[in-house]
């Protein structure tokens, strides 16, 4: 195996046209040296191991630099005829000169340069901004020392990444593409796509998702990182000339170290060199926690670019970028990187308006379908050994545990049936032609309510796949069980999906069940559960129902998302059969199974009746971007315009005919990145009905009455279940404000909790009702260390002035 590795490994490295190994004057190899042909856009940089290869575009004389902070830039001349060239160089150390100055708070020497690039910042932006290049990227993610158990489960071996230490690579991926900016549009094409250990993956590593320009004003993370010449910058940063030197072009060179003003800006930490005169980067060096970063459980990541002068454009265009970054969170921990090179910049055949559109990443047909040698042609970072050993190993094992002995062996082992099976559930599988047979878990289906006493759930169904078309299909039967009611309720679904692009989907459904009067479960079952027989507080209600159901949903044109329904429904009230509390409270009763009026004796909410439903709803996504590939299309939404939801339901032909009725809504939200500033989200909704219905068509608000915090932009955090459900006319808005940690992280003593403020203001008016409002003021992200996944927040409640105020406690993720 080992000579085989060697070989392979040998043979790609020759594979280059032009190619060698970088060391410095005691012979070690040396990583990340930058190499690219002279007064082009053409390089690469070295692997860990100190090799490089490049594929030049044109024979003839060629002058190839080599460049690496600390070390002395060499350059060497070389004819270049078609044949392999390989070639080594060797680096001698570069000192970095800084005269003595006096340094004080007005002639800090780094200011001036650092006031001179911000002043040029939004000219090099512009000089970047139209163009089409060609793009390569590697990711790689290592784990070190994996548990073998997490939460008492196996771990594994990660498809056979470890090693015996639990260690080794469980990611490796490249992308070959070709990119195309002008302006604000941005597009890219992947020509190839490989993945270790999944031949039919793509890739995410792509330059759209590695874009990193330090000369944007804020550099978007899980927060949006200002950059160190931002106009704003000196209000996050500290600068200090670190020293001088020149480059093979005789620029100088400033050093500039930057400082964060305080651990919790949104800021880096390192170095940047700047072109004196130019104003231009030269190379970049900086690092952030995970925490400036807001990327829970990351520690830290370093992200280095490097820029390349072109005479003939006369400007510095970043050639090569990698980002390094260590991660642990719940006993897992490792480290990784994504290197991208970016190659044959064009800023003469320049893309026009017209070339952009929507489709802002496109897979080839074939691109996750190239062979090694392919790779081994066009990779201008060589592997290392131990990269070359992963993509031998695990493309040797995708093709053993794709195989139909292989599957079907693991089918007979996983498909045995054992006595437990009955309560823990059972699958019957056959993996090689992608179907199953499964029988659910009922015991985690189990749950208590008034109406039923304790329920639980059987799920039958058969599930098929075709991964190579998208279309999947599934079918099944659920049968539920009331104790205390006594009666048990069977229904049965098949669903299809026809494919994965406009995503055209089929349900069928009949049958009989117990629904929450809001379909949408006004609380969930597990928080009803713990309210019931723990707090004697019976909040959800419930109607039977008998019904068959058709439903379709596609997006018709992109952006564009329609479905409809057709129904028959016969509708039925349900009465309280159990009071079963674990704490009991004298003081309190259960309510009755009326929302209308659930402290009233009598459960008649609405009379029984039959009639047929009807639904037809749009959502457009405007400006909507996305991405294709072979069989699949992900659209997401711009956030410069709003999502808008239109639709009816109804019901007609009841057999009480006052509840016949039509129900018109309407519904705009977005989302809107303030910077560094945060997140604005909002809400505008509204209903008008045309006559009286039955009250599981009225509309609900969102609500809440406990204390454990409802998520969603839409919920009240303090409206009593159903207080303001109508059939009238209706209208709601709200707004919420995440600040990340744009005020908390400015506060003495309170920015060490590394917490995010977010305030936000609900409304709901309805015909007959005063107006009700919400306004809140939540801490998000509490916790310890990495593990900050808790919020608390403070609401106060009004209606025809101040009502009421509260705490409610809940997750932020």
């Amino acid at each position: 195996m080992k000579s085989l590795v060697f070989f392979l490994f040998s043979s790609s490295f020759l594979a280059a046209q032009v190619s060698g190994t970088i060391k410095n004057s005691d012979n070690i190899a040396l990583q990340n040296v930058s190499v690219f042909i002279k007064n082009t856009y053409s390089g690469t940089i070295t692997n860990k191991n100190g090799q490089f290869q490049l594929y030049p575009q044109k024979k003839g004389a060629l002058t190839l630099i080599v460049r690496s902070i600390g070390y002395k830039t060499v350059s060497k001349n070389i004819l270049y005829e078609g044949a392999p060239i390989k070639i080594d160089f060797t680096l001698t150390n570069q000192p970095v000169f800084l005269e003595e100055v006096s340094v004080s708070a007005q002639d800090n020497p780094a200011h001036r340069i650092v006031r001179e690039a911000i002043k040029k910042r939004k000219e090099h932006l512009k000089k970047h901004s139209h163009y089409k290049a060609n793009f390569y990227s590697r990711g790689t993610v290592k784990i070190n020392n994996a548990p073998e158990k997490f939460l008492g489960f196996k771990v594994g071996d990660f498809e056979g990444s470890l090693d015996s230490t639990r260690s080794g690579i469980i990611y490796l991926s490249e992308t070959k593409s070709k990119i195309y900016q002008k302006d604000q549009e941005f597009k890219e094409e992947v020509i190839s796509s490989k993945i270790s250990s999944d031949s039919n993956g793509f890739s995410f590593n792509t330059a759209s998702s590695m874009a990193i320009d330090f000369y944007e004003k804020t550099i978007e993370f899980g927060a949006d990182m200002i950059s160190p010449i931002a106009e704003n910058a000196f209000n996050y940063y500290r600068y200090t000339l670190d020293g001088t030197f020149y480059d093979e072009h005789n620029h100088l060179i400033n050093k500039i170290k930057i400082t964060p003003k305080r651990n919790a800006y949104p800021a880096f930490s390192g170095f940047m060199y700047i072109v004196e005169d130019d104003w231009a980067l030269y190379e970049t060096q900086m690092s952030a926690t995970g925490n400036q970063l807001n990327f829970a459980g990351m520690d830290t990541m370093t992200i280095h670019q490097q820029y390349a002068y072109s005479k003939k454009s006369n400007s510095w265009i970043k050639t090569t970028q990698y980002a390094d970054f260590e991660y642990g969170i719940f006993g897992f921990k490792g480290n990784g990187r994504f290197t991208a090179i970016y190659s044959d910049y064009d800023f003469e055949e320049l893309p026009k308006k017209k070339d952009f559109g929507p489709e802002v990443l496109k897979y080839s047909t074939d691109a996750n379908k190239r062979d090694s040698i392919y790779w081994n042609k066009i990779r201008p970072v060589p592997l290392t050994i131990e990269e070359h050993q992963n993509y031998l190993k695990k493309d040797s094992l995708e093709i053993l545990k794709k195989s139909k002995p292989y599957l079907d062996s693991i089918d007979q082992k996983k498909n045995r049936f054992k006595w437990h099976s009955l309560f823990s559930g059972y699958t019957y599988s056959n993996r090689y032609n992608d179907w199953r047979i499964k029988y659910n878990i009922p015991i985690s289906a189990i749950s208590y309510n008034t109406v039923q006493g304790y329920n639980g759930k059987v799920k039958i169904g058969y599930r098929k796949n075709n991964e190579e078309t998208g279309k999947y299909w599934r079918i099944g039967t659920e049968w539920q069980y009331g104790i205390a009611e006594k009666k048990g309720r069977i229904a049965a679904e098949t669903f299809i999906r026809f494919n994965k692009i406009s995503k055209p989907t089929l349900r069928i459904a009949t049958g009989r069940k117990v629904l929450q009067f809001d379909k949408n479960e006004a609380i969930s079952p597990l928080l009803n559960n713990l309210s019931s027989l723990f707090f004697k507080r019976n909040f959800a209600k419930f109607y039977e129902i008998e019904f068959l159901d058709v439903a379709f949903k596609k997006e018709w044109w992109n952006g564009f998302y329609g479905s409809f329904s057709l129904g028959y429904e016969k509708r039925m009230t349900l009465t309280n059969h159990s009071d079963l509390v674990f704490v009991n409270y004298d003081d309190k009763e259960f309510t009755t199974n009326n929302p209308i009026a659930p402290n009233l004796s009598g459960d008649l909410t609405f009379i029984n009746h039959r009639g047929f439903t009807f639904s037809l709803e749009t959502e457009i996504v405007f400006g909507q971007k996305y991405m294709s590939l072979p069989n699949l299309k992900l659209g997401y939404s711009d956030e410069k315009y709003p999502r808008l939801f239109i639709g009816v339901t109804g019901l007609f032909g009841s057999s009480e005919s006052d509840y016949n009725h039509t129900h018109w809504f309407a519904k705009i939200n977005q989302s809107i990145r303030l910077r560094n500033k945060g997140v604005m989200d909002y809400v505008l909704k509204g209903g008008v009905f045309d006559s009286n219905n039955a009250f599981m068509d009225y509309y609900h608000p969102k609500s809440n009455e406990t204390f454990v915090r409802s998520n969603g932009l839409e919920k009240f955090q303090m409206l009593p279940f159903y207080s303001r459900s109508t059939n009238k006319n209706y209208a709601e808005f709200h707004i919420a404000h995440d600040f990340k940690k744009w005020i908390l992280g400015k506060i003495p003593l309170i920015r060490w909790l590394q917490s995010s403020l977010e305030t936000s203001f609900h409304l709901n008016v309805t015909d007959q009702l005063a107006p009700y409002y919400e306004t809140s003021l939540g801490l998000k992200n509490l916790g310890f260390g990495k593990y900050r996944f808790f919020r608390i927040d403070y609401v106060r409640a009004y209606q025809n002035g101040f009502k009421e105020d509260g705490v409610v406690f809940g997750f932020s993720f």
